[in-house]
């Protein structure tokens, strides 16, 4: 039997994250910083809505849960399998952070967190071999 040079390039996948791949983490990327520096400087806006204890604990837990979302992104750039489960439970801890701290609930939070991270797991779905 004789293989041919094609059915050896259609067996052998690269490493490449694709186009679409590569949009949806640059913008997560840089919709994830924006957030971050949209906290750290608007903290006065904040805390007319907060007591001081609640305040802080808002500050801190949205500042740690955006450096993590952050960070995940990183490593997604850097094929960590981990990255996207660690993604994922930003954004989980995120919204229930929101519908917890404001008034008038935020369970829209929930059905925002899906779409992300479902157009993400079909974007790494085929090159999830690569991921490590």
């Amino acid at each position: 039997m004789e293989v041919k040079k094609e059915d050896i390039k259609k067996e052998v996948k690269e490493k490449e994250r694709g186009v679409l791949l590569t949009a949806w983490l640059i913008l997560a990327f840089i919709s994830n910083i924006y957030y971050f520096v949209n906290l750290v400087s608007d903290l006065e806006r904040f805390r007319e809505f907060f007591e001081e204890m609640e305040f802080y604990l808002f500050f801190t837990s949205y500042t740690l849960i955006t450096l993590l979302a952050i960070i995940s992104v990183i490593f997604l750039f850097l094929w960590k399998k981990w990255a996207f489960f660690s993604l994922a439970l930003s954004y989980f801890l995120g919204a229930m952070l929101t519908v917890i701290m404001t008034p008038m609930g935020g369970y829209h939070s929930f059905v925002l967190i899906i779409f992300p991270i479902g157009i993400l797991y079909i974007l790494m779905k085929e090159k999830w071999e690569f991921f490590e």
